[in-house]
């Protein structure tokens, strides 16, 4: 499932549960943090974004990805990342199983 998410990211949920949330507009930990720019088109774009990752009964679980807390940016939240790094966390994050 997808949803678009304040006009500024988008969550998507796999079947297990699990659901990533990347959001790239301002006041995210990301690029346009400090303020948007749209291209003619009316497009956002920024070359990273903020991610965030929960469970099926919404427990963090960003933080089980991201193994070393200097990395979070204190809330359950990553900043700072690739269109490849947001691809190996999709991955991960549909093949997640909590019952390991």
């Amino acid at each position: 499932m997808f949803r678009i998410t304040f006009g500024k990211g988008f969550h998507v949920e796999f079947e297990n549960g699990v659901t990533v949330s990347t959001q790239f507009g301002e006041g995210n930990y990301c690029n346009n943090r400090n303020g948007i720019e749209r291209t003619e088109m009316g497009f956002v774009e920024c070359e990273d974004s903020e991610v965030a990752i929960w469970g099926k009964e919404g427990e963090w679980l960003t933080r089980e990805y991201y193994h070393s807390i200097n990395e979070i940016a204190g809330d359950d939240v990553k900043g700072s990342v690739s269109p490849k790094e947001l691809l190996n966390i999709l991955n991960w994050a549909e093949n997640y199983n909590d019952e390991v």
